[in-house]
């Protein structure tokens, strides 16, 4: 199998999502340990890990046009890539970002790996929020991607069935969408804890920064708990922290130093409305510890019985959530990374990547 895999426009300073930034990296290096892997040609710019280059079957070409502010990156989203696709002379290539070009059909196999649609939904969920050209320019990109695509990857079947009805409802003949996962780096060794609550936050209306302060900061208020609350993340404009010593922000954090934080904390606070997977309670019970995390629908399928989830709709339960976190036994915590590694880890994603690629018709 010989595949051009495009992460030229992954930027983690730029990323509005690191879970799509975390994947993109992460599948790479999978792919690229494959056995049944002939060459897999990354296409990569300047800002990414040097250690993309980790097989002898794989080559790395850097390209850093994504990168030269938003005209660079559609001129590469719409032509670029699919020139250095036919230029590498492999049958596929892979875009982990999921979205291709809508001027023009891809030289060679398509596939993607289509994280959620979000984004397109969000003008009947959060109406103003996206604008009406930044909208049109994903959706166009969208539908063209599912009319184009040979191969759709996704992370759950609950992202499975949201690109099938999306594609449904727009008539659109939508090509296989296969639910290949999400894997996660090895769980770091335990490390001291420092009596500190992380609350992830962002700037985007679906993850309930709100929701997270204010329900936080009442949680703190009742329970007497006199700890550190650690922010990571961008906080929304307009929204302030509570004025008390106890809460902290630290802004965008990078990847390996978040997972750091998380095994510091004594819990991981995760507020949404809406996600295609969910990383972070994951990440939180790799790393050691308990996630507090909304009972979303997706949320059931990616964690089943571990974790301590709490509803929205009800501050109650999320009390006792943080309550339950804080009293979680370390083998308990153990028990439920044992779980979770089993069903998310990276070697199961790149067989079903490649046992997808492998299958479809030569011609």
């Amino acid at each position: 199998m010989r595949i051009t895999y495009s992460i030229a426009d992954q930027d983690w300073l730029a990323a509005k999502s690191i879970g799509i930034y975390n994947i993109s990296l992460g599948l790479g290096r999978a792919l690229a340990q494959h056995p049944a892997l002939e060459r897999l040609t990354c296409l990569v710019n300047s800002t990414l890990p040097a250690d993309m280059l980790s097989s002898a079957r794989t080559e790395t070409r850097i390209v850093d046009v994504p990168l030269r502010g938003r005209w660079g990156r559609i001129a590469w989203d719409q032509a670029g890539c699919y020139r250095a696709a036919r230029r590498s002379g492999n049958p596929w290539l892979f875009l982990p970002k999921g979205f291709g070009s809508f001027v023009q059909r891809c030289p060679v196999k398509l596939a993607v790996y289509l994280h959620d649609i979000i984004i397109l939904i969000y003008p009947e969920r959060y109406p103003g929020v996206v604008s009406r050209a930044h909208y049109r320019y994903f959706d166009l990109t969208c539908r063209q991607t599912l009319r184009h695509a040979d191969l759709v990857f996704t992370n759950t079947e609950f992202s499975r069935r949201e690109i099938l009805r999306w594609a449904r409802e727009r008539k659109i003949r939508c090509p296989p969408v296969v639910v290949a996962g999400y894997g996660f780096e090895p769980r770091l060794s335990p490390r001291p804890r420092r009596d500190q609550i992380l609350v992830m936050v962002r700037d985007v209306p679906h993850k309930r920064t709100d929701l997270a302060v204010a329900w936080t900061e009442r949680w703190r208020t009742e329970s007497g708990y006199e700890g550190r609350i650690l922010c990571a993340g961008p906080l929304p404009e307009g929204l302030a922290l509570p004025r008390d010593p106890a809460w902290v922000s630290a802004g965008k954090v990078p990847p390996k130093q978040m997972i750091e934080l998380m095994a510091e904390s004594r819990a991981v606070v995760h507020f949404t409305e809406y996600e295609g997977f969910g990383m972070p309670p994951v990440e939180a019970v790799l790393a050691g510890t308990p996630p507090v995390y909304s009972q979303i629908p997706v949320a059931q399928e990616v964690m089943g019985e571990t974790g301590c989830p709490f509803s929205n709709e009800d501050y109650g339960s999320f009390s006792a959530a943080m309550n339950r976190a804080l009293v979680a036994a370390p083998d308990e915590v153990q028990s439920w990374a044992d779980a979770l590694e089993q069903r998310h880890n990276w070697p199961q994603v790149a067989n079903r990547v490649m046992d997808a690629l492998r299958s479809f018709p030569a011609n």
